[in-house]
């Protein structure tokens, strides 16, 4: 047993240590999202290129249009958001992006469908966004710079972990979507009897991060730099056993958290009227997948 001297001691060490790891930052973020978010922690995900098990520090999930929406004598089909969530406590290191010029995007984020196989009566299409979150600055190129060694987990000028935050919830997020679409399938080939049928969900990585994000902009030779609070990026990995280039990664400083959430959440959900509307196809459209 700790005296009552070691036990202080301890639980100062401990302050210490939590307080600069990320476990620090992935406690505090379950926490703010719990609130409004179902959380998963250290969610398990099979990274095919090493061939060995990983973690991705937190999956949290929200369902969409609101229950009190339909009506409740009727099972009803809604959507669902799942970010896939990397967080990095390095309040010492700067991330800077290069800014993309603003233009029109047509991008169509990752998602997976229980009708998808219907391909376009799939009544999902009619109501998933195909742009990009506006207001949130489009960045293509990176880099990692350490302007406060004492809060930093490198000692020198280049570091990796924007470059493994990138590749962990890319990977993380495509076990995600294989991992749904088997639940999915199954799915199909029985009545349930739950309130709600879970018809379809968007898969989002997203980046949590404790330093701060520029972007920087050209003109000619002369660079210019801005703070900003979130980047998003297009997903662009491809491997032997990946081709991940569906929707985009999502970089967010952990301080704009709350309105980041409430962004995302109002640009996921910009179908609900939709899907609430068209509550009659959906139930066709998983109808007509019966097998049993």
């Amino acid at each position: 047993m700790s005296t009552k001297k070691e036990e202080k001691d301890i639980i100062k060490f401990l302050e210490y240590s939590v307080g600069k790891s990320g476990f620090s930052l992935e406690s505090k973020v379950a926490s703010t999202l719990s609130k409004t978010f179902h959380v998963s922690r250290e969610v398990s995900y099979f990274d095919k290129d090493e061939k060995k098990g990983r973690r991705v520090d937190l999956i949290v999930r929200k369902q969409f249009p609101p229950e009190s929406s339909f009506d409740k004598n009727k099972i009803s089909h809604v959507g669902q958001v799942n970010f896939i969530i990397e967080c990095k406590n390095i309040p010492g290191n700067i991330w800077i992006f290069s800014e993309e010029k603003e233009e029109e995007r047509v991008t169509i984020p990752e998602w997976v469908s229980l009708t998808d196989s219907l391909g376009k009566e799939d009544p999902v299409r009619k109501t998933i966004p195909i742009w990009p979150i506006k207001n949130i600055p489009y960045v293509a190129g990176y880099d990692e710079f350490v302007f406060d060694k004492e809060k930093s987990n490198r000692s020198k000028k280049e570091s990796n972990n924007l470059f493994s935050a990138i590749y962990s919830v890319t990977k993380a997020a495509a076990f995600e979507k294989t991992s749904i679409k088997e639940s999915l399938d199954l799915t199909q080939y029985f009545d349930l009897k739950q309130k709600f049928i879970i018809h379809f969900m968007f898969i989002q990585p997203l980046i949590l991060f404790s330093g701060k994000i520029f972007v920087t902009t050209y003109d000619g030779d002369t660079p210019t730099f801005r703070q900003v609070d979130w980047v998003q990026m297009k997903k662009d990995y491809v491997s032997k056993e990946y081709k991940e280039k569906r929707g985009e990664i999502h970089i967010v400083n952990v301080d704009k958290l709350d309105e980041y959430m409430e962004l995302a959440m109002e640009h996921f959900s910009i179908g609900s009227q939709k899907i609430i509307q068209t509550q009659e196809k959906f139930r066709t459209a998983k109808n007509s997948l019966k097998h049993v």
